[in-house]
Parts: C-alpha cells; structure tokens; sequence
C-alpha cells in the first residue's frame, strides 16, 4: 500500500513529506534516457534520412493569375476545348489536355470552374444543390 504525504503546519507554512515510492530525479532515473546528465550508456545514431528525392511536377507552385478572366483568355479556353474534341475518339472534351495546353497563368481548378460556368464542362454538383440553384434561377 502506498503511503500519502504527511504534511504538518508550522508558523512557517504546510511541510511536505514524499511518499515512498516518489520517482526518482531524471539524473538517475532509466526511464528518463534523454536527460541532460551524461551518462556511460553510448549514444545510438538514427538513421540518416534516404538521399533519393523523387520530383513530380505539379501546377500549385505556379503563379497563377487573380481576378476576372479577360476575353482573350475566355476566347483561349473555348478553342483549346474544341480542339481537344478532336483529339478523343468519342468527342468529348478532353480536360487534361485542354488544361496542360492553356499553361500555366490559371489553376486546373480555375480553369475547369470557367468551364463549368460556360457551359462547356457538367457540374459535378450534388443533384439536390443543382436543382436548388435551378429553382433559384427560375423564380
């Protein structure tokens, strides 16, 4: 059974006694290996980290442009989007190569929601918000 601290009062204030099973001070104490105090244990070395770095290309350390969209590049992404028409069996409209090809001055996200809101590509919306915004538009 583990003893409490025994405290007792004195004009000075409450002393306090440590129970027996107190733990002991990080200088002498294994289960604190990361102490300041040196110790004769040797050191174990991490491993270093692998040098290989593999490098995948991505658009989102570009700088892309804010704010509306000009004419030019409106007109720009309706003749890449027809374009890529041509290049798909099924004539559909190729949104990978119509977003490599336009470069690097809008986002692929920036790009596609331009699209959406031309007409040119199917919302992915939920159906329920879809007709919600359709009835909105209606009214």
């Amino acid at each position: 059974m583990q003893q409490r601290p025994s405290t007792s009062s004195s004009l000075s204030g409450a002393i306090t006694t440590p129970a027996v099973n107190a733990p002991q001070p990080p200088s002498s104490n294994p289960a604190y290996p990361h102490s300041a105090v040196a110790t004769s244990q040797p050191t174990t070395q991490l491993p270093q980290p692998s040098s290989i770095v593999t490098s995948v290309p991505s658009r989102s350390n570009v700088q892309s442009t804010h704010g509306a969209w000009s004419d030019e590049e409106t007109e720009r992404l309706k003749t890449l989007a027809e374009q890529s028409k041509s290049r798909t069996s099924n004539g559909d409209i190729d949104w990978d190569w119509t977003v490599d090809q336009f470069g690097e001055t809008r986002t692929r996200h920036q790009i596609l929601i331009k699209a959406t809101n031309l007409g040119l590509k199917a919302t992915s919306t939920h159906p329920s918000r879809l007709r919600k915004r359709l009835s909105m538009q209606n009214t």
